[in-house]
């Protein structure tokens, strides 16, 4: 969106280093003060004309912010998230593999295929629980530092299991 556009072109213009935001609290923020006044008269002399141009016929509007939702998922209002979906999906299936896991100790099979189940088991659970969280958090979730903590996480599991 806008605003992540311009915070990065801001952080980039300071020359701000991970850590470092807080050195240059002020500074951002009077330059995204500075944008969202820009934003302001912009949407004060632009758009008012076009909604005085097209009143009569308000279906182009409708169709137009379908067109700029279209491009921008945080902006769908009417879609929901299926956030929950997935959260629940991770609950079921980790008490599936914990169950699973007891019911195969309980046999005395061999500790390595319950480990094996229990791993299995918790990555599909990591891997719902993250598409949950990118639902939730969708600027945050979806850079590809998140998604490489959790496979950092998935092999590290699989590392010392064994």
């Amino acid at each position: 969106t806008r605003c992540a556009y311009i915070l990065g072109d801001a952080l980039q213009t300071y020359n701000c280093l991970p850590g470092e935001t807080w050195r240059y609290f002020l500074a951002l923020q009077r330059e995204l003060e500075i944008h969202m006044h820009e934003d302001q008269v912009w949407n004060v002399e632009q758009v008012s004309e076009w909604l005085k141009q097209s009143e009569e016929n308000l279906e182009d509007w409708e169709v137009y912010s379908k067109m700029l939702a279209a491009g921008d998922r945080d902006l769908h209002v009417s879609q929901s998230s299926p956030w929950k979906w997935y959260l629940g999906v991770s609950v079921f299936i980790w008490l599936l593999s914990g169950l699973m896991c007891w019911g195969l100790n309980t046999h005395g099979l061999y500790p390595m295929t319950v480990m094996l189940t229990a791993n299995v088991g918790l990555t599909l659970t990591i891997f719902c629980l993250t598409l949950a969280a990118v639902n939730i958090f969708p600027h945050l979730a979806p850079g590809p530092m998140f998604k490489c903590h959790m496979i950092v996480f998935v092999l590290l599991i699989y590392a010392f299991s064994y």
